[in-house]
């Protein structure tokens, strides 16, 4: 119960105060990197619309606990010039036979694109399912991305619709491949994206 009135509160404040700024892919699924393990993703994507052009995201993914994760990025491009932030996922609701996994990622960026600095606050409801396959697992997901964009000339509420997927292969489990595309359903733009992605599952960061 707990949990739900967590995860009903972070969906409530994506609806009226986070971002949906769609120039960063989501590249998330249900699964949640081992505690202190990290994994790392490289994303080139193609802008479709508003800032049309193509770029590349990096992201860390570092391990919490069993339920969450935190992931800093970075990306340039020539639709969106400069793009960096960090983000936090928790997934109450874990990928089980009888259910899908259900979360959320919400956190910060700041970025320039046509030359105008533009700061977002971002939230991702999302929602994912694992399958077992002969060759690997396939876990497609969804996510609706929403938010508010805060610029010089004001504010927007952008809201899309992205829908992609993970395979990871059993020959290279550490590597793993991703597809996305999101369409606009207001004030934002689409896209169409790919990722890999390399789990040092074996790297535990240290503290000092």
């Amino acid at each position: 119960m707990t949990r739900f009135i967590v995860l009903a509160a972070l969906a409530s404040l994506a609806l009226v105060a986070s971002p949906a700024f769609a120039y960063n892919s989501v590249i998330q699924t249900g699964d949640v990197v081992e505690a202190g393990a990290f994994k790392i993703n490289i994303a080139p994507q193609i802008i479709l619309s508003r800032y049309k052009g193509v770029g590349v995201d990096a992201m860390l993914d570092v391990g919490v606990d069993s339920s969450s994760s935190v992931r800093g990025l970075i990306g340039v491009g020539d639709g969106v010039d400069f793009q960096v932030g960090g983000l936090y996922k928790y997934i109450p609701f874990p990928d089980t036979d009888r259910q899908p996994a259900v979360g959320i990622e919400a956190g910060v960026v700041y970025a320039r694109a046509g030359g105008v600095s533009e700061f977002d606050l971002r939230a991702n409801p999302l929602v994912s399912k694992r399958f077992e396959l002969e060759f690997g697992d396939l876990s497609p997901y969804a996510a609706l991305p929403v938010g508010i964009n805060i610029r010089s000339g004001g504010s927007q509420v952008p809201i899309q619709l992205a829908v992609g997927t993970e395979l990871r292969m059993l020959s290279t489990a550490n590597l793993s491949f991703f597809v996305e595309g999101a369409v606009n359903l207001y004030d934002a733009f689409g896209y169409v994206t790919g990722a890999i992605a390399w789990r040092f599952d074996e790297v535990k960061l240290k503290s000092r």
